[in-house]
This record gives structure tokens, sequence and C-alpha cells, in this order.
């Protein structure tokens, strides 16, 4: 369903990805920012979230169209894949 070209540009985009969050810290100052309670979590559905936007505009830039309903559904089924790697980013904010 998803062609070859938009899986390559996706692993590309998660590879980068997950490089800068593993070597990132958390920011003093977010908590009070973003008011949240859980930084882990907080953090891990933000980037998620982020990563999903990205899929999304990586397909559009690709096809000159929206996904389709099932369309994004293997896009979020491609983007749990990647999902235990992100989760390991952002463990140590716990």
């Amino acid at each position: 369903m998803l062609g070859d070209d938009f899986i390559k540009k996706l692993d590309e985009y998660v590879r980068h990805d997950l490089k800068y969050w593993s070597n990132w810290n958390l920011d003093k100052d977010a908590k009070i920012v973003w008011n949240y309670d859980h930084a882990s979590d907080f953090w891990y559905g933000h980037t998620i979230g982020l990563v999903t936007r990205t899929a999304i505009q990586i397909f559009i830039d690709i096809y000159k169209r929206n996904p389709t309903q099932l369309e994004d559904l293997a896009i979020i089924e491609k983007i749990n894949e990647y999902s235990k790697e992100y989760k390991k980013c952002f463990e140590k904010l716990k």
C-alpha cells in the first residue's frame, strides 16, 4: 500500500530523528511551559505526533495528494513499528 519511496524517506527521517531524541536533554523550563505531569509520556506523545505529521507531509510531497483512510492507517501502522525506539529515548525522564 505504501510505496518504496515513501518508506525510504520515512525511514531516513526516523533514523535522523531518533539520533536527535536519543541525545536530547530535558529543558528545566519545559514543564512550566507545557504544564505536563509525566515528562516521558508527554514527550513520547508529542514526538509521535510530530512523526505522524511529518509522515503525512512526506506522503503528500511524493504523491501530490492526501492519503486515503486506508493509507492513513498504513502510515500509523508504520509509525507504530518505531514506537519502542522512541519510548527508549524518553525512559530517562521517568
